[in-house]
């Protein structure tokens, strides 16, 4: 699956290859040009993408039941990664946005149980919250 945001000036696009490396372009607007980076490389899942107005943030999981984020300031080329959570049997895709002041992400674990995690733009901690339980 791919992703696409638009940063107010450039096309960003992510997405996983054959071998479950996540990959990252960017399009400045007006130009012809695409720049490929890679985010990081393993085994992942689907990515979910957004632009917060200052830094690109991927979100994906990985084989080891983890759910990982990355961000990247705004003309830099440095990925940060973080693991947001570990549930035995790992999440489904994510999905990935900005609220103007805070980063929202939510997936399903393995259960089907809901899950919410939230962080304040350019703050470290992580805040869950379960929306829906199985049962």
């Amino acid at each position: 699956m791919v992703a696409i945001a638009w940063t107010g000036s450039s096309v960003v696009i992510t997405d996983k290859d054959l071998s479950g490396n996540l990959r990252y372009w960017w399009q400045q607007a007006d130009t012809a040009q695409w720049h490929r980076e890679i985010v990081a490389t393993g085994a992942f899942g689907d990515p979910a993408m957004a632009w917060t107005g200052s830094s690109v943030v991927i979100a994906a999981t990985d084989t080891s039941d983890h759910l990982c984020y990355w961000w990247q300031q705004a003309d830099t080329a440095q990925w940060h990664r973080e693991i947001v959570a570990t549930s035995p049997g790992g999440f489904g895709p994510p999905v990935l946005a900005w609220t103007g002041c805070s980063v929202v992400l939510a997936a399903e674990d393995a259960s089907g149980n809901i899950r919410y995690w939230w962080q304040q733009g350019d703050t470290a901690p992580w805040h869950r919250e379960i929306v829906a339980n199985v049962g």
